[in-house]
């Protein structure tokens, strides 16, 4: 007998608590990275219009190069540059906010200065130690309190991806997330769920190194794929912020047409606490 998923109907939708501030961290600013740029500089923009302070913080130690373009969204002049700072510049003068931009990889420490404020770090990196790094600055949240830090997580292959949402860093942070009954309080973290995403790449192993064709195949992506990943994060965001955010995890695949999400229902998050 073929049983209901009742995950949707039971959802609670993502509550934040009351905030005035908000910090946007984007982490690596390639190929996902390059499209959530602009979404993030749009909500900066629209929170400041309903009279909150909203600021923006890019990392990415990489410069533009020619094989990123047309895929990432940058274009020929600005080949050379640092990727982070490019996009800081473009959409902070776009839409009038203030992008701060880091030209190296991400590290928690930076983020002691705005440890009152509710922290979005979307990640868009694709290696171990940089999301090893975003896990890390989780563990400011406290366990009995509602999270400070939230961590959206986006990641693709050839032509599919998932988008991954979460704050708790270990079980004991979410076993009260429907202390109310009415609302999701806290998720457990992308890496909580798929501790896989903290493992190095295969081409990122010294003893095991690969072949050119091999790199060359485990980089190969769809030209649409990173703009897929990025309009799904983006509808999580959009969501999240204005305490509509039923789900947590999405995942898709362009070749086949599907998705499949996970609800933030008391069932579905039972699934990934401790016995």
């Amino acid at each position: 007998m073929q049983t209901v998923n009742t995950d949707y109907l039971d959802a609670k939708p993502i509550w934040l608590g009351e905030f005035d501030q908000v910090l946007f961290v984007l982490v690596g600013c390639g190929g996902n990275g390059s499209y959530m740029a602009e979404t993030i500089a749009r909500f900066c923009r629209l929170l400041i219009q309903q009279g909150k302070r909203a600021q923006a913080l890019f990392f990415d130690p990489q410069t533009v190069e020619v094989k990123n373009i047309p895929r990432q969204r940058f274009s020929d002049a600005e080949i050379g540059l640092n990727k982070a700072q490019s996009l800081a510049a473009r959409y902070s003068l776009l839409w009038g906010v203030d992008i701060c931009a880091y030209p190296k990889v991400f590290q928690p420490d930076l983020l002691h200065s705005h440890y009152n404020w509710l922290t979005l770090i979307i990640g868009c990196v694709d290696d171990g130690p940089a999301r090893n790094a975003i896990a890390q600055s989780l563990e400011q949240n406290s366990p009995a309190q509602l999270p400070k830090r939230w961590w959206l997580d986006l990641g693709n292959h050839r032509e599919s991806g998932q988008v991954l949402l979460g704050s708790a860093p270990t079980s004991k942070h979410f076993s009260w997330a429907f202390q109310t009954p009415s609302h999701c309080l806290t998720l457990p973290s992308p890496a909580l769920v798929h501790p896989e995403i903290l493992l190095p790449r295969p081409d990122q192993l010294v003893n095991a190194p690969m072949s050119c064709a091999e790199i060359a195949m485990l980089n190969a992506q769809s030209q649409t794929v990173n703009g897929m990943c990025a309009a799904i994060a983006s509808d999580y965001l959009n969501r999240l912020l204005f305490g509509q955010l039923k789900k947590w995890a999405t995942y898709f695949d362009l070749e086949a047409g599907t998705t499949q999400t996970r609800y933030t229902s008391p069932q579905a998050i039972a699934k990934f606490a401790e016995p």
